[in-house]
């Protein structure tokens, strides 16, 4: 496959990624408001929020080509999708999911 084929077709590919579904960034995650009554509701819609291994890779493949790269650096993306691939995304869910549990169970025990 001559290289300007595999070019167009890895920045389509890579600019089709891009059309994923929008996430909380980092600072939304750290100012996530619990509610107790909705705890569940809550629960599997931080759980949705996380990236699966494979659009963890695509995150990391939009910060290393170059098109995309300057996409995202131009539209701010690119600490988002970093706070993705370094992790930080996940932490943040995975404590406020803690926090959900912890919260909510300590609400649970002063209302019996």
């Amino acid at each position: 496959m001559p290289i300007s084929k595999l070019f167009i077709l890895l920045t389509v590919f890579i600019f089709a990624a891009c059309a994923t579904k929008q996430r909380l960034g980092f600072e939304e995650l750290s100012s996530f408001q619990i509610s107790c009554a909705k705890r569940h509701e809550q629960y599997e819609f931080l759980e949705s929020q996380k990236y699966s291994s494979d659009e963890r890779i695509m995150l990391y493949l939009q910060t290393l080509y170059p098109p995309t790269f300057f996409t995202l650096m131009r539209d701010g993306s690119f600490k988002d999708n970093y706070d993705g691939i370094d992790g930080k995304h996940e932490a943040m869910i995975k404590m406020a999911q803690r926090q959900l549990k912890q919260h909510c169970a300590a609400q649970n025990l002063l209302n019996r």
